[in-house]
């Protein structure tokens, strides 16, 4: 079953194993400097005598940058590989999901010059849903987790490949 939870819930991985994904160092950095290059533009404008207005502007979008630049900080590992499932901290929290539950995972393809630039993980709620999906005719119907390039810091082909290597049923996608 997935759970939202806190980190002193969930099962605690093998140390040996390096099995976690993060953002690299310089995305959240950067993000964060650009927000305190826009708090104190906007406070310059401001003080210096420019229009309300524009020193307004500068200070929302200085604050929202400095809070996106931290909440990278905070959210780290963004994937965890687990004996026995996965770990996603996403903006709700933790929420772990049972090897069980994982339907497929797939390596996808972005727009730019064809790079493998997605992972998608598709997985069900619970066992019950689980179970009425796999015995169905149709198309999956799951829970969906896509992590880019720069959420997981690395190659989504690495990534996919130490999960296929873990039992994971991996679907590369890109052609």
């Amino acid at each position: 079953m997935t759970t939202n939870s806190n980190a002193a819930d969930l099962p605690n991985p093998a140390p040996e194993l390096d099995t976690e994904w993060s953002p690299k160092l310089a995305y959240p950095v950067t993000i964060s400097v650009l927000g305190l290059v826009g708090i104190g533009s906007g406070l310059v404008t401001l003080i210096s005598g420019g229009t309300t207005l524009s020193s307004a502007l500068l200070l929302i979008a200085g604050t929202i940058l400095l809070l996106m630049g931290l909440d990278q900080f905070r959210r780290t590992p963004r994937l965890q590989l687990l004996p026995d499932g996965l770990i996603y901290f996403g903006l709700r929290g933790r929420r772990f999901i049972e090897s069980e539950l994982v339907h497929e995972v797939r390596i996808m393809r972005g727009r730019r010059r064809g790079v493998a630039a997605l992972v998608r993980i598709e997985y069900f709620r619970d066992y019950a849903e689980a179970q009425k999906q796999r015995e169905s005719e149709g198309p999956v119907d799951g829970e969906l987790l896509l992590l880019s390039r720069t959420e997981i810091g690395g190659n989504p082909r690495e990534v996919a490949q130490v999960l296929a290597e873990a039992g994971y049923d991996v679907i590369d996608a890109t052609g």
